[in-house]
């Protein structure tokens, strides 16, 4: 669970989609949990500067070697890079919001003023 999660769980919405620098996507919502999720990082326990570049390194190290086979499937499978990487985000993220169970949809099969004839 990070802070992203819990504003979502307390109705903050998610806002826009952003795509930052070196943290990857994200969305409003999410950026402002990941600032208030950085002290409290794996990275800030070693009592050292070194140890705590040390776990940090090794953390982006981790990070990217778990994506590397799912960029390959994205380069693979999306017709549009963009929209697939965003939209797949965009599903993981409310479905961690309400663990698994994210509320269903409703969808208007009529227009709301159909011309009458």
């Amino acid at each position: 669970e990070d802070f992203g999660q819990t504003l979502g769980r307390w109705g903050a919405g998610p806002g826009p989609y952003v795509v930052w620098p070196l943290l990857g996507p994200r969305t409003v919502r999410d950026s402002f949990g990941t600032i208030v999720d950085m002290p409290f990082e794996p990275s800030r326990l070693p009592a050292t500067e070194a140890g705590r570049y040390a776990t940090a390194a090794l953390a982006v190290i981790n990070t990217r070697t778990n994506l590397l086979s799912a960029s390959d499937l994205l380069d693979q499978v999306a017709l549009d890079r963009y929209v697939f990487l965003r939209d797949a985000y965009l599903q993981r993220r409310l479905d961690a919001v309400y663990d698994g169970a994210p509320p269903l949809e409703t969808f208007d099969d009529e227009p709301d003023s159909a011309p009458k004839k």
